[in-house]
C-alpha cells in the first residue's frame, strides 16, 4: 500500500521487493535477486534487475530528489532502507 492505496507489482517486481525487505538495510548483491526472482541461469543479467529496480521505485514513489527506499550501493547491489517516510506511507 502506498498512501492507502494498494500497489499493483509484477510477480517478479513482488519477488524483488520480498527479498529486499526480508533484509532490510543489508545490500544484496545483484546476483541475488536476479537468482531468486528469476532463477540462477539470469544471475549475470543485471540490467533485468536495474529496470524492475527503477519499476518498484515509480511504484513506490520514490523521489529522485529525497531519500529514496531502494539504495544501489555502486558496483555491489541494492539494499531497502527504513525511512519515515517508507513507515508512514505504509512500504
Amino acid at each position: 500500500m502506498v498512501d492507502g492505496s494498494p500497489v499493483k507489482l509484477t510477480p517478479i517486481e513482488y519477488g524483488i521487493l520480498y527479498h529486499l525487505s526480508r533484509n532490510e538495510n543489508r545490500v544484496l548483491t545483484f546476483r541475488t535477486p536476479l537468482a531468486k526472482a528469476w532463477g540462477r541461469e539470469y544471475v549475470d543479467e543485471a540490467e533485468y534487475l536495474k529496470v524492475h529496480i527503477q519499476h518498484l521505485r515509480r511504484k513506490l514513489g520514490d523521489n529522485p530528489g529525497g531519500r529514496p527506499m531502494i539504495v544501489n550501493e555502486r558496483g555491489v547491489g541494492y539494499k531497502l532502507v527504513h525511512s519515515d517516510r517508507a513507515s508512514s506511507r505504509g512500504a
